[in-house]
């Protein structure tokens, strides 16, 4: 089953069509299914990390390890946290009961996913892999989102050796606006800021979006 599911995800990834959506009423078995597969499948390169962009995702903009993307009239701002990849930094996440949905991911290098109800949207956090994506989005976009995230975070393969070389010769700007990519954003003030943009956001014209073939400078 393991490798029919492998298959499929090439297949479709060569022919051009969306990605696979995994027939199942639980969005944590969508996950899991999606985070233990090993996905190893990559159509974006950067220095030190590469991942896979699903079929329907784009770039908007860049700057180093923090990418904008847009999928399904939603914006997804997705965070590479390099250091705590190099240093192997791990925190535990603590379940909120509050949350509209809460869930600890506890294989591989762990991390969470947590949603949280903002008047009649929902803002999605899911961080794994030492990377963090954000959306703000509808209630009917939710279980699409998260498959992108999932396949998106879970793909994301690091380059040590040369992260490692960026490290000794001081390449990396640590002067950039720093926050916890382990910590979410519970409170009203840490996000809301974002709210403006990811709701009135409209789908920009196609020669304006960035081609998901590319190597990032």
């Amino acid at each position: 089953m393991h490798k029919v599911l492998v298959l499929i995800l090439i297949i479709t990834s060569l022919t051009g069509c969306s990605i696979m959506k995994i027939d199942s009423n639980k969005i944590e078995t969508v996950i899991d299914q999606i985070l233990l597969n090993d996905l190893n499948l990559y159509n974006r390169v950067s220095k030190g990390y590469k991942y896979y962009l699903p079929r329907g995702v784009r770039v908007l903009d860049y700057k180093k390890y923090n990418e904008k993307l847009f999928a399904n009239k939603a914006v997804y701002y997705m965070y590479i946290d390099i250091t705590s990849y190099f240093y192997n930094r791990k925190e535990k996440y603590t379940i909120n009961d509050e949350a509209y949905l809460s869930l600890e991911l506890t294989y591989n290098n762990g991390g969470y996913v947590e949603i949280n109800q903002i008047n009649d949207k929902y803002f999605i956090e899911m961080m794994y892999n030492y990377a963090k994506i954000e959306a703000y989005v509808d209630k009917n976009n939710i279980e699409e989102t998260l498959i992108n995230m999932s396949y998106i975070l879970s793909s994301i393969k690091y380059n040590y050796n040369v992260i490692k070389i960026m490290f000794d010769e001081d390449l990396l700007d640590y002067k950039e606006e720093k926050f916890n990519i382990f910590e979410p954003k519970r409170k009203e003030g840490n996000f809301l800021d974002y709210i403006n943009e990811y709701d009135i956001y409209e789908e920009p014209e196609e020669d304006v979006l960035f081609n998901e073939w590319i190597i990032i400078e």
